[in-house]
């Protein structure tokens, strides 16, 4: 598993100033600076994205299929540019297979629009959050 969440950050960190999602932000991502996986460090001062995974179905009895959950966290300043970078990031991978490329996967939302779960830093930092659902189909 881990390499999918690889090739999301990778895809992340590979975006371009000119993408809908970094124009959103405002800025471009680099892994270890202001892309995470799992968690970001304590003492990250500034807009940042990080991939999260969490459980989702069981593989099924023919063994050809099995889901993957990910989750999108953004934190930024201004809840308008935070909901803003997460819808485009919807928009983006939602049924998106070019994501993952050492795998024969396909991105789903979980759900349609972004949701704000809460404050960090005293209200500084605003959090909103995306979740997918990869699915594998093996070939």
């Amino acid at each position: 598993m881990s390499t999918v969440y690889n090739d999301i950050v990778d895809y992340f960190a590979g975006l371009t100033a000119t993408s809908a999602i970094c124009t959103a932000a405002g800025d471009t991502f680099t892994a270890g600076t202001n892309l995470f996986q799992y968690t970001e460090p304590p003492d990250i001062s500034a807009t940042c994205l990080t991939i999260i995974p969490y459980g989702a179905g069981s593989p099924s009895t023919e063994g050809d299929r099995q889901e993957a959950g990910v989750q999108i966290r953004m934190k930024a300043k201004s809840l308008q540019g935070s909901f803003e970078t997460q819808q485009s990031i919807i928009n983006r991978l939602h049924d998106n297979t070019a994501v993952c490329s050492n795998t024969n996967s396909r991105l789903k939302a979980v759900q349609s629009v972004p949701l704000h779960i809460g404050f960090l830093e005293g209200g500084e930092y605003k959090l909103t959050v995306s979740n997918f659902i990869i699915k594998y189909i093996k070939l």
